[in-house]
């Protein structure tokens, strides 16, 4: 019974992971697109499903040994520097665009996408809350 409740828990996790994939990129793919860095959507799609889902499963660790100011600071190093770094570098390969318009997009995408996804996961914490 036991495992039928972690494979339940898993299966929850991976669905929230899903849906915080699908939204970071339903928020960037427009700004990276229209701040012509590249149009390849397969591409952004990549660089940022690769840099989210590496972001969660290490927060889901640092959660499991249940260390809170471990959670801030990976999650303040990984919004702030980590992911949009990566992505840089990751565009930059692929693009014709200038090294700071790159910087000044990614970084854009990046923190529209943090605030949206920070109000998602409180809203969605509020609802469950309410159970």
């Amino acid at each position: 019974m036991e495992i039928l409740g972690y494979l339940i828990l898993g299966c929850i996790g991976a669905g929230i992971l899903f849906i915080a994939v699908k939204f970071t990129i339903l928020i960037e793919t427009p700004i990276i697109i229209h701040g012509g860095i590249t149009e390849n959507k397969k591409y952004i799609s990549a660089i940022n499903s690769i840099t989210n889902v590496i972001f969660n499963v290490v927060l889901v660790f640092i959660s499991f040994v249940e260390w809170p100011l471990g959670m801030i600071v990976w999650y303040a190093v990984a919004e702030f520097l980590l992911i949009p770094v990566s992505e840089i570098l990751a565009y930059k390969a692929i693009s014709k665009a200038d090294i700071k318009k790159i910087i000044k997009t990614t970084y854009s995408a990046n923190m529209l996408s943090f605030v949206a996804g920070s109000l998602f996961v409180f809203m969605l914490m509020a609802v469950l809350s309410a159970f």
